[in-house]
């Protein structure tokens, strides 16, 4: 066949149109075709929707377990001392209001005694030798000189620091009467 004698592209459509409406297929095809389609359909949107509704709950799920551990993570750890009440009162306030003021009044009577206990039993000072005599120069210029018998007693308890050089900068431990326990040599500067 030449290029003359093949038919146009407007012949072909027409001779298809006319011999399929020639031969039309049975009504029993169509119909099956269209309820295979319309079942196929409705399964698939089924399926679809259930798969849609799977993944956004396992989203949901994972998000709230990454929350919940980050939760358990991130709590601030909290620093607290107890605080415990001795008291030979016969009288018992037990309201809430009453223990809660009793509390707060021990407290404050423990940081009182910390703040008593640092001011006068612990203090800091500059060590000064001079031809074997030990003296100690608090801030509050406090000198202190220290006998050789007390120096030899601190050292047989192993108390005292026998390392120490004039200028050093010492810790001085004391009882409650005042009497020195210990000299040990402190890491931090002095400063009045």
């Amino acid at each position: 066949m030449t290029k003359d004698n093949e038919p146009s592209e407007e012949a072909l459509a027409k001779l298809y149109s006319k011999r399929k409406a020639a031969h039309l297929a049975p009504v029993s095809i169509k119909r099956k075709l269209l309820e295979k389609q319309t079942s196929h359909k409705t399964t698939t949107a089924i399926f679809n929707r259930i798969s849609y509704v799977a993944v956004a709950a396992s989203t949901l799920l994972l998000i709230s377990i990454m929350m919940f551990r980050n939760v358990q993570f991130n709590k601030p750890q909290l620093a607290y001392q107890s605080v415990e009440i001795h008291t030979l009162n016969n009288a018992k306030d037990l309201s809430s209001e009453g223990i809660r003021n009793r509390y707060a009044q021990h407290y404050k009577d423990y940081l009182n005694q910390r703040k008593t206990y640092a001011q006068h039993h612990q203090k800091r000072a500059v060590l000064s030798v001079t031809e074997n005599i030990w003296q100690l120069k608090t801030c509050d210029d406090e000198v202190m000189q220290l006998s050789e018998d007390l120096i030899s007693a601190l050292t047989d308890l192993q108390q005292i620091d026998m390392q120490l050089n004039s200028g050093d900068v010492v810790e001085i431990a004391f009882d409650q009467s005042g009497i020195i326990l210990g000299i040990q040599r402190s890491h931090t500067p002095l400063s009045c």
